[in-house]
């Protein structure tokens, strides 16, 4: 299967070095400047684990998908996935990527506030599982001077899209458009993807686009049932797929409380009173 892997990532950076492609202008200079180099940097990223289980894994057994393994605490950038078996004992996965990877799962995914204040599909399955788990998929090497770590953001996004490729976890136009002619692709994708966006759109206005893609003739009873109460909400909050934070606040990470306006501004006029207080006294 490394071979396997080797021939859908070596097609994924032609594709994007191609002037057809709507990516070139992102990625083709960047890709060009070393591409046998990044090639390698990026698929000695994928972890031991990934490559097993592309080889003999099974993607409808949990203690399969387990098996992956990783350090959910690493603080540096890679990608995950994260496995969830559905109250109608159907197994989904979701792949993302982090800055940092510990923040990312513990602090985000696993944070019921943050998760009831950014809603997703993958959230949404979340929320009706009895069982979930993490893996980690692949790691970028941190403090690197390899070719292609100038652009870590690039460089994760591709890795991201490369991960999703191998896993099929992307809608069916998405894996036709950017896996090699040769592999088929059924018409409507079956229960077990909650990846919708196109991972190399991230940090552009581009991904907001590539969430608009038709999923109502979907085989998955989850996401038809998403669709049905998205229309009882806002449109403003249908969110189909995650944006990953590209910088995290140290004060975020011990409290999810914000400190209110009143609060501020009480702060500011005892501040004010003390400052009047002590110049008087000295007058």
């Amino acid at each position: 299967m490394s071979e396997d892997a080797k021939k859908i990532l070596s097609y994924l950076l032609s594709t994007l070095q191609s002037k057809d492609s709507r990516h070139h202008v992102r990625y083709g200079n960047y890709l060009r400047r070393n591409p046998e180099q990044i090639e390698n940097v990026i698929f000695n990223c994928l972890r031991p684990g990934t490559l097993n289980f592309l080889k003999t894994g099974n993607l409808s057994s949990i203690d399969s998908i387990k098996s992956i393994g990783g350090d959910t605490n690493y603080q540096g950038r890679g990608v995950y996935l994260h496995a969830i078996v559905g109250l109608d004992t159907h197994i989904r996965i979701y792949i993302g990527q982090a800055s940092n990877i510990s923040f990312r799962l513990k602090k985000q995914h696993l944070n019921f506030r943050y998760r009831r204040d950014n809603k997703s599909l993958h959230y949404y399955a979340l929320e009706r599982s009895s069982y979930d788990s993490f893996c980690i998929l692949a790691k970028l090497p941190s403090n690197s001077t390899k070719p292609g770590m100038d652009r870590p953001d690039l460089l994760l996004n591709i890795l991201e899209m490369w991960c999703c490729l191998l896993f099929r976890s992307l809608p069916p136009p998405s894996l036709r458009q950017f896996l090699p002619p040769t592999y088929k692709v059924l018409p409507v994708a079956p229960p077990g993807s909650l990846n919708i966006a196109v991972p190399l759109d991230q940090g552009t206005s581009l991904y907001a686009q590539s969430m608009k893609i038709d999923l109502r003739h979907s085989k998955d009873p989850l996401i038809l049932e998403y669709f049905s109460d998205a229309k009882e909400q806002k449109p403003a909050k249908i969110v189909l797929a995650e944006t990953v934070p590209t910088e995290f606040v140290a004060a975020s990470e011990t409290s999810d409380r914000k400190l209110g306006p009143y609060f501020v501004a009480g702060l500011t006029v005892v501040a004010a009173v003390m400052i009047f207080s002590s110049w008087w006294k000295r007058s």
